[in-house]
């Protein structure tokens, strides 16, 4: 991949430059002297190429940088607009819309917002899929032209596109809220962790979250909150292009479902308030997983627990753990 593999793939999604982009609330980009808005557009069409099949989607056509456009090899000093996000169709992103198409009913009849759009693949997929409402939002004012120019491609009207950073506004009432890609940096993990929530909590919402397993999405406590719906195995020539990772997994944010999964009750009263407060606070279910330590069974909280299932354990872990022959699992019901 070239114009210096698009930017390094744009920093790697993990620059200081992008995190002070994302963090900067209502920033509006900037463009080139050399380019007013008016052609922004043509420009576009004069330097991507449609792209269509090598992807998740190949019934999604985009507008991408590739080997045949001029701009991929050329001096990236040369490209006149901001680091070009929208014309790189990442692998959340595409695991993501190959996960509404193939489950249309998870985007039809709702009021859909994918958030840090780029290329507007995802928010083109829940239309497709019926969405009653689509909103793509990116703060890059280019990736709305190239959303725009995207649909057309697809054959649906243009989509609603806003530039606001949404990241900690007060939230609108959305159904689904789609992130594909949107974990490369601490900071920003930790304010949409905190939007999210937010969201949620006021409207229900339903967070979906496409990323390919990159260390800083792996590495964040969000990851304990999550519930894997799909993984998808990513093109051969998708892997190349992002260093070698493989497979692109979708999550829901589901903070009620399960918090907490195979406590070890060594202290136990600061794990014991800390589950009350996630219980008061958003009505979690709790499961407990233990192998019956007398940590665990001389505890207070034992009272408060339902016996779910009971598992006796393989005859070559009983002797890794000192003769003990069962494990429970119990639910956790103050």
């Amino acid at each position: 991949m070239k114009l210096y593999h698009i930017r390094n793939l744009c920093g790697m999604l993990q620059t200081t430059k992008i995190a002070e982009k994302v963090s900067c609330c209502g920033n509006k980009q900037r463009f080139s002297s050399s380019l007013v808005s008016g052609d922004i557009g043509r420009f576009i069409v004069e330097n991507t190429e449609i792209v269509g099949e090598d992807t998740l989607t190949p019934e999604i056509k985009l507008r991408l940088l590739t080997p045949n456009c001029r701009f991929w090899h050329a001096n990236p000093e040369l490209w006149p607009l901001p680091d070009p996000y929208w014309a790189i169709y990442w692998p959340g992103g595409q695991a993501l819309a190959r996960y509404l198409l193939n489950n249309p009913g998870v985007a039809k009849g709702k009021r859909v917002l994918d958030l840090g759009s780029g290329c507007g693949a995802s928010a083109i997929a829940a239309s497709l899929c019926g969405a009653s409402h689509v909103v793509a939002n990116d703060i890059d004012n280019v990736s709305a032209i190239a959303t725009i120019i995207n649909c057309e491609l697809n054959g649906i009207g243009p989509l609603k596109c806003l530039s606001d950073n949404m990241i900690g506004s007060q939230p609108k009432h959305y159904d689904l809220i789609l992130l594909g890609d949107m974990f490369y940096d601490e900071a920003l993990a930790d304010a949409l962790h905190r939007w999210l929530d937010s969201c949620i909590n006021a409207h229900g919402t339903t967070v979906l979250i496409g990323d390919p397993g990159r260390a800083s999405f792996e590495e964040h406590g969000i990851k304990r909150l999550l519930q894997q719906m799909a993984e998808f195995e990513l093109p051969k020539s998708v892997q190349m292009e992002n260093y070698g990772l493989t497979y692109s997994t979708v999550w829901r944010y589901h903070p009620t479902l399960v918090q907490y999964l195979g406590l070890g009750f060594g202290g136990g009263e600061e794990d014991h308030r800390w589950l009350d407060s996630c219980i008061n606070a958003h009505g979690t279910t709790v499961l407990i997983g233990d192998r019956r330590r007398d940590s665990f069974e001389e505890h207070g909280i034992k009272r408060l627990l339902q016996l779910i299932a009971e598992f006796e354990l393989p005859k070559s872990v009983q002797m890794e753990n000192y003769g003990l022959t069962c494990s429970t699992v119990w639910r956790y019901q103050p």
